[in-house]
């Protein structure tokens, strides 16, 4: 099992979304700010990333 596939258990489980996204941003070294070359090089990541942040319920 990859690492994003943990993370898409997780998001299916029900666990906190917050808690889901600060796990990636520290493990992944997502930045705060978009940067393009960042996602092109972990589009994988990012796809996940943005599937967990839009599950949000605001």
């Amino acid at each position: 099992m990859s690492r994003l596939d943990i993370y898409q258990k997780r998001l299916s489980s029900g666990e906190s979304v917050a808690d889901i996204m600060n796990d990636m941003e520290m493990e992944f070294d997502i930045p705060m700010i978009n940067d393009e070359a960042y996602n092109k090089k972990n589009a994988d990541v990012m796809e996940l990333y943005r599937e967990v942040a839009n599950s949000r319920d605001f």
